[in-house]
């Protein structure tokens, strides 16, 4: 039988898989509203993509409002409205100041860190998520995934996790070389 991730039964137990940009601002945010959450990440650390973003400058978002960022994705951005919605590009920009990270427009409306690194931005997020209280294991890839009664189990190379829910933000198989290798792809299907 897997562990539980507090023996409080009354706090929320989410495990967060994938410890990317989604990933670190969801498991920040669950731990702040007062779940417990731990953090799965496959890679040595957290945000590799974040790193390679905007060639290592960290592209955060652009100047426009949420309708401009649904339209810049054309018909398909439809599935953006909601979350974007609720969130929207300055969100983004003040969370960012909030956590130290200054930023700048461009004359393309990209928005980046004045210093122009990513690593500033990962570390951000890296950081929030940590002074959240969430609980970050590295090098922990996931092998299942599966439903026991109303809680779930996440298989992982040691020991399984029984949580009370799931977020998976694992991406898909766009860069190999940073660790989205589409791995989740089989244990999702299940």
């Amino acid at each position: 039988m897997a562990p539980d991730l507090t023996n409080d039964s009354s706090v929320r137990k989410i495990v967060v898989i994938g410890a990317g940009a989604a990933g670190l601002m969801a498991a920040a945010e669950a731990a702040e509203r007062g779940a417990s959450v731990v953090l799965l990440e496959k890679n040595g650390k957290t945000g590799v993509k974040i790193l390679m973003s905007g060639g290592t400058r960290c592209n955060i978002t652009q100047d426009t409002d949420a309708k401009g960022i649904v339209a810049a994705f054309g018909s398909g951005g439809r599935f953006l409205q909601k979350s974007v919605g609720t969130f929207g590009p300055s969100d983004v920009i003040a969370l960012f100041e909030r956590n130290g990270v200054a930023t700048k427009v461009e004359s393309t409306g990209k928005v980046f860190p004045v210093s122009d690194r990513a690593l500033h931005v990962r570390d951000a997020l890296h950081q929030r998520a940590v002074d959240a209280g969430v609980e970050i294991r590295l090098r922990t890839p996931v092998s299942a995934l599966a439903r026991d009664g109303d809680q779930w189990v996440v298989a992982t190379d040691s020991n399984p996790i029984r949580c009370d829910r799931v977020i998976v933000t694992a991406g898909g198989k766009s860069y190999p070389g940073c660790g989205t290798t589409g791995d989740a792809y089989a244990w999702l299907h299940q």
